[in-house]
């Protein structure tokens, strides 16, 4: 994804560079743009907006309790919740193909 000339990939990476320039991120920290990157949790959200394929889905019962933290609540609104991948793998080929491609 690097060497991309795909309008989408320049946009990611010089996000990415614009967020690692700043003070206490990279290199203080030992992140190098050409090892690794970011959470990307977005294109997470992203992917569940075409496909469930890749995650195991659980309906559950969620609710926002008064710390903040979203908890399991058997009798909260049901949310359809990834829980755990099923190929985390083919998510990051799929992801990078569609970014580089």
């Amino acid at each position: 994804m690097l060497q991309s000339d795909k309008p989408e990939a320049k946009v990611i990476l010089d996000a990415y560079r614009s967020w690692l320039d700043r003070p206490g991120h990279a290199p203080e920290k030992g992140w190098d743009i050409n090892q690794s990157s970011s959470i990307l949790y977005d294109t997470v959200a992203v992917y569940l907006a075409m496909s469930t394929d890749l995650l195991q889905m659980e309906t559950l019962g969620l609710s926002v309790n008064k710390e903040g933290y979203t908890v399991i609540q058997e009798n909260a609104k049901k949310i359809n919740c990834a829980m755990e991948w099923k190929g985390l793998n083919a998510f990051e080929d799929f992801l990078v193909w569609r970014i580089a491609n």
